[in-house]
């Protein structure tokens, strides 16, 4: 909701409709809710919803869908991309969207102290014994060092997960000595959503996150020892 930049306060759920390809949450807001987990995107849900209403998809809507399927897929690396997401994508070319300029804005657009804070982080990657879970932690400290806006560290959780043999990345971000918000990041094989679920949290089997009350040495061992036992299932172990 925060990112809309609208108020709210109060209950709205008659003026709002909510449309997300995250599965439904008890705590969604909106009168309406559409939730396909099943769409690898929630542009794609749109562009769907604006054909089937015979709206034209002119450049700027084809920009802005573009963006959110080529973001949903992890620019179609992810196990979620489709062949719906792949002749969206083009459809959406063809209406104008400009791959190359969407990818610089979205991927080569980096400030300097977001890099500044993802060496600081990368400084903290950690592995367990079998090399199948790897995280980073990211301080208050290191954002403050780097002078990252917190926005600056979505995405971490993809860096550990990229290393040979391992299941799943994590990262721990301090959002005060007592709470932490956690990503975790699956490459397909082990359900990551149930993990976070354990925690009050939610999101896809392969990206999903909670924010966890306690120290950050409590919070990491009881997240880590839920995600082994997630990767231990996923292995028939």
């Amino acid at each position: 909701p925060e990112r809309t930049g609208l108020s709210w306060e109060g209950d709205v759920s008659d003026r709002v409709v909510v449309i997300d390809h995250h599965p439904r949450e008890e705590r969604d807001r909106g009168g309406r809710i559409w939730s396909d987990p099943g769409a690898a995107a929630t542009g794609l849900m749109i562009a769907r919803l604006s054909r089937a209403m015979g709206a034209k998809i002119d450049f700027r809507i084809a920009t802005l869908l573009y963006a959110a399927v080529v973001t949903d897929t992890g620019s179609f690396r992810y196990s979620n991309t489709s062949s719906e997401a792949l002749a969206e994508a083009s459809r959406l070319v063809t209406a104008g969207a400009e791959p190359w300029g969407i990818a610089q804005a979205l991927f080569e657009n980096e400030s300097a102290a977001r890099l500044r804070l993802l060496a600081g982080v990368l400084g903290t990657l950690r592995l367990n014994a079998e090399g199948t879970v790897a995280w980073v932690e990211v301080s208050r400290k290191l954002i403050d060092d780097s002078g990252a806006d917190p926005a600056d560290s979505e995405g971490l959780a993809n860096y550990p997960r990229s290393i040979r043999g391992v299941e799943v990345g994590i990262s721990f971000e301090e959002i005060s000595p007592d709470a932490h918000r956690v990503s975790l990041r699956s490459r397909g094989r082990v359900d990551v959503a149930g993990a976070a679920a354990a925690f009050g949290g939610g999101g896809h089997a392969a990206a999903a996150g909670a924010t966890v009350k306690g120290p950050a040495e409590s919070v990491r061992a009881r997240v880590l020892g839920t995600v082994e036992e997630a990767v231990r299932k996923a292995e028939g172990r």
